[in-house]
């Protein structure tokens, strides 16, 4: 992507027409979506790793808010030693900004791993039953 917009870019520069780069940047970027569209899918899903101070106050907002299960992960920082809780929650891409939010507002001081995630079975997330 970076190698593209930079070819992009100097072209314009060198043939002195902004038009056409602009043009191209569009159509870089439109492709660019289209492939990642095509790649996850419609059934875009993300695992949120959250590391919290308040993990009780954050799965119950989850539980009422989005209606979505957790999984409680026991955790020893590297550095002190403590032991903590870790929330792994994955969500579809609706309800990606509804967590961020819960997140936020809950525990400010939260720290949050995202990870794509390329396929979720099992109840709320297809009808499809595992057998």
């Amino acid at each position: 992507m970076c190698i593209d917009l930079s070819i992009v870019i100097l072209a314009g520069i060198v043939l002195k027409n902004i038009e056409v780069s602009l043009y191209s940047m569009i159509t870089l970027y439109t492709s660019m979506r289209m492939v990642r569209f095509i790649e996850t899918g419609i059934d875009y899903s993300k695992a949120f790793y959250i590391f919290t101070e308040k993990p009780n106050e954050i799965k119950n907002e989850i539980y009422e808010k989005l209606d979505r299960g957790v999984t409680l992960l026991k955790a020893v920082g590297g550095y002190r030693g403590e032991e903590k809780t870790v929330i792994l929650c994955v969500v579809n891409r609706p309800q990606i900004f509804a967590l961020k939010q819960i997140i936020k507002e809950t525990d400010p001081t939260a720290f949050v791993v995202l990870a794509d995630v390329n396929e979720v079975i099992g109840e709320g997330f297809h009808k499809d039953k595992i057998k």
